[in-house]
C-alpha cells in the first residue's frame, strides 16, 4: 500500500542508526562486528542497577507517573544540580522524558510555532535538524569556524538577532567535541536575555571533559532550557559510583 506522506516526514535518515541496522544484519549472519556506529558504553548495565530495577518491579507498584516525572527522581535531580553546579533549581522546573531526543522535541513544541526561526551552529548533530524540520521550523545556520572551535561568538550572534526566536547550543558539542568557554557562555546567556531569544543548551556531555569542567547556561540565564540525559556521563559512572544516580535540570 502506498501512503500519502506529509512534507514534515521528508527528512534525512539518521545514518548512525542505519549503520547500526546494517551491522546487526551482518552479525546475525555470523560476521564478527566491531560497532563504531552509535555512541554507547561497551559494557552491560551494572549489576546493582539491574538488581534495583528487579526490586522495583517485584515490590513496588509500577503505573502512571506524573506528567513531568516521578517527584522523587526530580528531587534527586535538583540535589545533583545543587551539588554539581551550586545552582538552585525548583523541582517544578525539572521534567523527565523518555530520552534526550524526546526532551528536545517537546522543548521545540512548547517554545516555538511553525515558521519560527531557530539558529544552530555548523557542524551540528543531525538529529537536531531532523526535529527542527519535522516541526516546520525555519533553520538559520551559523557557519562555525575553527578559530572559534565551531562554537557561537557574540559577534556572530549579533548578526542574526533580528531574525530568530531561539538558538540551539551544545557544549561539549557533537560532533566536534569542542567547548564554549565560560566567559563566552556568559555572553551568549546575556545576549539571549537582552534580545528575548530562547536558548536551548545541550549539556548531555557534561562531565566528559579532559580539562576544566563545563559550566551550565543556567548560571547566567535562568530562562534557558537545558537538555541532558543519563545515557552518557552518568551511565559511565554508575558502574563505579551508585550515588551518582542523578539526572540534570530541565530535561524537558
Amino acid at each position: 500500500m502506498n501512503y500519502i506522506k506529509s512534507k514534515r516526514s521528508n527528512i534525512s535518515p539518521f545514518l548512525a542508526i542505519d549503520m547500526l541496522t546494517r551491522a546487526n544484519r551482518l552479525k546475525s549472519k555470523g560476521k564478527d562486528i566491531i560497532h563504531m556506529d552509535v555512541g554507547e558504553p561497551g559494557f552491560n548495565t551494572p549489576r546493582h542497577i539491574l538488581k534495583y530495577a528487579k526490586t522495583i518491579i517485584e515490590e513496588k507498584k509500577v503505573g502512571y507517573t506524573e506528567a513531568i516525572g516521578i517527584p522523587e527522581l526530580r528531587e534527586k535531580i535538583v540535589g545533583h544540580y545543587d551539588y554539581w553546579y551550586g545552582e538552585k533549581v525548583k523541582s517544578e522546573c525539572v521534567a523527565v522524558t523518555a530520552g534526550a531526543s524526546g526532551a528536545f522535541v517537546l522543548a521545540l513544541l512548547a517554545l516555538f510555532d511553525p515558521g519560527d526561526k531557530v539558529a544552530i551552529m555548523t557542524p551540528y548533530y543531525p538529529a537536531y535538524i531532523n526535529a527542527l524540520k519535522a516541526l516546520n521550523l525555519d533553520i538559520v545556520y551559523i557557519e562555525g569556524e575553527a578559530k572559534d572551535s565551531y562554537q557561537p561568538t557574540l559577534e556572530k550572534l549579533n548578526n542574526i538577532t533580528n531574525n530568530i526566536k531561539g538558538i540551539v547550543i551544545a557544549s561539549p558539542a557533537n560532533p566536534t567535541g569542542s567547548l564554549i568557554k565560560n566567559n563566552v557562555l556568559k555572553q551568549i546567556a546575556n545576549w539571549g536575555k537582552k534580545n528575548n531569544i530562547t536558548i536551548i543548551s545541550d549539556e548531555i556531555y557534561h562531565g566528559i571533559e579532559y580539562a576544566k569542567a563545563s559550566e551550565t547556561i543556567l548560571r547566567y540565564n535562568k530562562n534557558a532550557i537545558v537538555i541532558n540525559s543519563f545515557s552518557k556521563y552518568f551511565f559511565e559512572q554508575l558502574d563505579f559510583c551508585p550515588k551518582l544516580l542523578f539526572g540534570a535540570p530541565r530535561d524537558f
